[in-house]
């Protein structure tokens, strides 16, 4: 199956550092065509999981947002299907276009 070489860029969107408020805005490039928001560290968490990133990544992601407003985790390889699933993508002619996923 054919995986997709990129890389996750998260972006802490809100000043608010605390576990339970905390927002972020997630991008796979190059292939993704939109951004996934996510609310607060365990949705952030199960994304990643969702996503196959290891657990030491996955960590290391959560404790440096908690410091800086940003984060890359290099070397993601996601197949097309994961893409879409955790969406990355969608089809700008159809309904998915406008749909944002949030995680609580």
């Amino acid at each position: 199956m054919r995986q997709d070489a990129g890389y996750l860029y998260i972006l802490r969107t809100h000043a608010v550092r605390t576990p339970a408020t905390a927002a972020y805005r997630v991008t796979f490039t190059p292939e993704g065509n939109r951004d996934v928001y996510l609310h607060c560290e365990d949705g952030l968490r199960t994304f990643l999981k969702e996503g196959n990133i290891p657990t030491g990544h996955t960590e290391e992601a959560v404790s440096v947002l908690r410091k800086e407003p940003e984060h890359v985790i290099e070397d993601v390889r996601l197949t097309p299907q994961q893409i879409t699933k955790l969406g990355f993508w969608s089809d700008v002619t159809g309904q998915a276009a406008g749909h944002v996923r949030l995680l609580r």
